[in-house]
């Protein structure tokens, strides 16, 4: 009964230090991904005011093959 009695104290203390441990580990890390997560956004964002046009984004509006409708409003 003694040896159970200790070994349930050792294995409580012994499972609070692993706990700190991995919990403050983990909160490191959060903390480091947000951070980098942060930096990256904060690198990527251009100076307000600036306008970029994408060349290759650009798309046909009238195809070839077929035939233009003039707008008419329905009402």
């Amino acid at each position: 009964m003694a040896d159970f009695l200790i070994t349930l104290i050792v294995a409580f203390l012994l499972f609070g230090f692993l706990r700190r441990f991995i919990y403050f580990q983990a909160l490191r890390s959060f903390t480091k991904a947000a951070n980098d997560f942060r930096r990256q956004q904060d690198a990527d964002r251009k100076p307000e005011g600036t306008i970029t046009i994408d060349p290759s984004a650009r798309k046909k509006s009238i195809k070839e093959d077929s035939d233009y409708v003039d707008y008419e409003e329905v009402k």
